[in-house]
């Protein structure tokens, strides 16, 4: 808060080259802001705050939100969102930050016209979620240490390396399961499994084609 407080001052009165001084301060204040608020998330224990939940609405959700902040307009969103899928007794909130995440890696990973499908399934006992993109996948080496924290494949100054392990945390904290993989004609997936509620739930809105930004 003090650092803004002194940017809006120092447009006033003093020169450009302190003007990019206190910039410099600015972003490496929220910079670091970020990494402690990555690390408290990850490191305490959590508790999931259960409410009936429609995880296809969430979804839709943390999409135009991706697409509301495209200032290019070429980012493309496709959602196959099940009919079927029931309402669930999940976090919203903690899930939501989960779609949030992995949202903004593929955004990241992709090329200003690139594309983002979401598909949710209703299976016996599950359900399953996948997020892929058409970027160009993740390094083979990178794989398997892709949910460990404060491993990341951005460059410095970029990225935490914390988002996925809060992902995997959560995603465990439901009983599920998270993992990502490359397709074979290229682009990454995460795949997502979550115990499904046993009983009669009702049905959210039907199946999305697209979200354009």
């Amino acid at each position: 808060m003090y650092s803004h407080l002194l940017l809006g001052q120092i447009k006033t009165e003093f020169n450009e080259r302190s003007l990019d001084d206190v910039q410099r301060i600015v972003h490496e204040a929220e910079r670091a802001r970020t990494i402690v608020q990555g690390i408290l998330n990850f490191s305490r224990e959590n508790r999931l705050e259960l409410k009936t939940t429609y995880i296809n609405d969430l979804i839709r959700q943390a999409a135009h939100d991706v697409t509301a902040v495209d200032l290019s307009g070429k980012m493309r969103i496709e959602l196959g969102l099940d009919e079927a899928l029931k309402a669930q007794q999940v976090d919203p909130s903690q899930l939501r930050q989960v779609f949030d995440n992995l949202l903004k890696n593929a955004v990241e990973a992709m090329a200003d016209d690139g594309t983002i499908c979401i598909d949710t399934e209703q299976m016996d006992a599950e359900i399953r979620i996948h997020v892929t993109d058409n970027g160009p996948g993740i390094p083979e080496e990178i794989l398997p240490h892709l949910f460990t924290p404060f491993h990341t494949t951005k460059r410095i100054g970029k990225g935490t390396g914390l988002g996925l392990a809060v992902c995997y945390g959560i995603i465990k904290m439901h009983s599920g399961s998270i993992r990502a993989f490359n397709k074979p004609g290229g682009g990454a997936c995460f795949e997502i499994l979550l115990p499904a509620d046993p009983g009669d739930g009702e049905t959210g809105p039907g199946r999305g084609a697209h979200v354009e930004s």
